[in-house]
């Protein structure tokens, strides 16, 4: 099954055809899962189609599908909420605990959104003409509210109302006489009604005033107003009292519309698209040619930051634990109060224990680090080496944005499947109800799974990429695009090694829903726990340990991947050649990971940030748009998918690092076992590694040996000759 499958070596990486199948039974195994959890949603939906029916066509509260073709509703394809207030009120308990999807509103079809009262021709909602299924007559209301069509489904926004605007004039006052001959007896007192004591107002360009005498009227004018009156028509069934709610929700759906007009406008999405795919990828070059220039200054000023947050957190804990309060030292004027302050008596040993651990393993780093200065330079040369990497396989840094767009066509796919299986395998008669939780809990296992087969997929395809890079040009130069280099890996990992790819991320989802578990039950006992302390401790211990257990799993697979992508080999001895080569080069591997973090963290902070303060500053300045729309959403918008252009680059990063970092070091190996083994590095890793000094070593002593055996023979052959 692959388990004893061939191990490549860096000289048969670029032919494929070596390679055998690893991990077949587990691809067995994720393709039967995946085919019984579809056969299960397929179930689910021809248990009850009209679940797939009411997605297409919203339904109302008789059951009805607004405008499904063949039926009474087919001419009223909208769907409105006609006692939304009403129903808020009734159902208040659902909806003050978040338990949204307990409330079950009152629902009728429409022909169109309703867009508000008018006194002129009302109109009428339900009532005994509306089609219903059952003898029961429909809800009828007098709808006052303007709607928002939103897929069919009409929300309401703001009261039906009219504005009326009307110019007034204080100074000159109405009462001047040489005005009202000025302006031909036009002037006449307006009567305010909110401000009776007002005696000297009159209104200029009143209804049939002739265009010239309203432009001379304004031109007489010192002082000008616009008096604002807005006349709202509500039902007397429908008093300003009970509209309470609906006003609340109809603000937050104006919210909500304005946010997607401002991102649909030609001008939001034009700055999406510049600043938040365009620009990221421009500074994430921009980051590779940095890294490729000053690659030491930013491994030295990441470590630097990273000992400065170690020795910060450790003062910190101490000052949580009380260890500075005999003492004179008050940082209350350099850091918050709140961060100096002192923990409660109860928690001071914590915090004192915490602290000792803390201030142990900084003390280990920073003389781990100063050891480690080979293992820096090393570092230094393969970040060098990844931009070599983007500069020859540009299309690498898009590569993850492919993986993501993936992940999320199977998250909406198992979401509506879970949909469909919640309604139709929970609360049945015909099933138990631990049935259908436990076919919902495995559907949501199975998402999880596929979601981390693609993940790795993807991540062991750009390692292989780079594994044949450094093969085949690490040592040349030039620009590429690389895509049929990843095309090619991307099928060796589909054809031979996909299999270890589901048996890695089947073991990353158990430790993730084991956790997620956890989470779950610490949620749901929140109330008990927060009441016990020794409880509340007992499970932030176990969540913490899980939390480190998934990690150290995830980092293990994911080196197992870059393994199975080098070496070919099934996945349990890849991991188990990963965790010898991190145990083997610990002092390279913590160095390595702890500048990776650090310089992440500053990847994804300079382009997110900087993309999205360049967009919100750009459409601030914009007035035309800031008149119609808040800047907020399109920045929000720019800011995730920045983001997501920056995690997709310091993915890149990541598994470069890692991928050269084995390469180089078994090359080294390879070559120190065998003397006339061809070496891969380039002219810069080999300076690093030191290889050109310890084969100028290696030359001299050769040459001192060489000269030594040729004396000792002389003197050897003249004894012999003397006898």
């Amino acid at each position: 099954m692959g388990c004893c499958s061939h191990s490549d070596s860096l000289n048969d990486l670029a032919d494929g055809r070596r390679r055998s199948c690893t991990d077949i039974l587990c691809l067995v195994l994720f393709i039967g899962s995946m085919t019984v959890l579809i056969v299960l949603a397929s179930v689910a939906v021809s248990r009850d189609p009209h679940l797939l029916t009411d997605l297409i066509y919203p339904t109302d509260s008789y059951g009805n599908n607004c405008g499904r073709p063949g039926t009474a509703t087919a001419s009223m394809p909208k769907v409105f909420y006609p006692t939304l207030d009403a129903d808020i009120s009734s159902q208040l308990q659902y909806v003050a605990t978040g338990m949204w999807w307990m409330f079950n509103p009152t629902k009728l079809c429409a022909t169109a959104c309703p867009s508000g009262f008018s006194l002129g021709s009302p109109v009428f909602y339900g009532g005994a003409s509306y089609p219903v299924s059952t003898n029961t007559t429909a809800v009828g209301a007098w709808y006052s509210f303007k709607t928002q069509d939103v897929v069919n489904r009409c929300f309401p926004q703001d009261t039906s109302s009219s504005v009326i605007n009307t110019e007034l004039c204080s100074i000159p006052s109405c009462t001047n006489s040489s005005l009202n001959t000025t302006l031909g007896g036009t002037v006449s007192c307006y009567s305010v009604a909110s401000q009776p004591d007002a005696q000297n107002v009159w209104e200029m360009c009143a209804v049939g005033t002739s265009d010239s005498v309203c432009t001379a009227q304004r031109a007489a004018c010192e002082l000008a107003v616009t008096q604002e009156r807005v006349d709202t028509f509500v039902p007397t069934a429908q008093s300003s009292e009970t509209e309470t709610y609906t006003r609340e929700f109809a603000s937050w759906v104006e919210l909500v519309v304005g946010a997607f007009a401002s991102i649909l406008d030609s001008e939001g999405y034009s700055v999406i698209l510049v600043m938040g795919f365009a620009l990221p990828v421009a500074l994430g070059w921009t980051w590779a040619l940095l890294l490729w220039l000053l690659a030491g200054t930013f491994v030295i000023l990441a470590i630097l930051l990273l000992v400065a947050i170690e020795i910060t957190l450790c003062i910190w804990l101490a000052f949580q634990a009380g260890w500075f309060d005999s003492t004179s030292i008050d940082l209350t004027s350099v850091f918050n109060s709140s961060l100096t302050q002192t923990a409660s008596d109860d928690l001071k040993t914590w915090y004192s224990v915490c602290a000792v651990v803390a201030i142990i393993l900084t003390l280990w780093h920073i003389i781990g680090l100063v050891l480690a200065r080979t293992a820096i330079i090393r570092l230094i040369a393969i970040l060098r080496e990844t931009s070599k990497v983007h500069k020859k396989m540009v299309l690498i840094l898009l590569w993850p944005i492919f993986s993501v767009i993936l992940q999320a066509l199977i998250f909406t796919g198992g979401l509506l499947a879970f949909y469909f299986m919640v309604y139709s395998y929970v609360g049945r008669d015909d099933i138990d109800n631990w049935v259908g939780l436990a076919i919902c809990a495995l559907e949501v296992l199975g998402v999880l799974w596929a979601l981390q087969t693609v993940k790795a997929v993807f991540w062991t395809t750009m390692s292989a990429a780079i594994a044949i890079w450094y093969v085949k040009d690490s040592a040349s130069g030039g620009f590429g695009g690389g895509c049929g280099r990843l095309c090619a890996c991307t099928g060796r990992i589909w054809g031979k090694h996909l299999g270890s790819m589901c048996f890695g991320a089947l073991i990353i989802t158990f430790f993730k829903a084991l956790r997620l578990t956890a989470n779950l039950l610490t949620y749901t006992l929140r109330d008990r726990i927060k009441s016990n302390f020794l409880l509340y401790l007992l499970f932030k211990c176990v969540n913490c340990f899980l939390w480190c257990i998934e990690k150290t799993v995830e980092y293990i697979s994911y080196w197992g991947f870059v393994f199975v992508a080098v070496h070919g080999t099934s996945f349990c001895r890849s991991c188990f050649d990963a965790f010898g080569f991190q145990v083997k080069y610990l002092s390279q591997s913590v160095v390595n990971k702890s500048v990776q973090i650090v310089l992440k963290l500053i990847m994804k902070i300079s382009i997110t940030i900087g993309c999205t303060l360049i967009a919100f500053f750009y459409l601030d300045g914009r007035t035309q748009f800031k008149a119609q729309y808040d800047p907020l959403w399109v920045s929000i918008v720019v800011f995730f998918s920045s983001y997501i252009v920056a995690s997709a680059f310091t993915l890149v990063f990541d598994v470069s690092i890692d991928t050269i970092y084995l390469c180089a070091f078994e090359d080294m190996e390879r070559v120190k076992a065998n003397s006339g083994a061809q070496l891969y590095m380039s002219d810069s890793l080999r300076k690093a590694f030191g290889i050109d000094k310890a084969e100028e070593e290696a030359g001299a002593a050769g040459k001192v040996a060489a000269e030594r055996r040729k004396q000792r023979a002389a003197k050897v052959e003249s004894e012999s000759n003397q006898e």
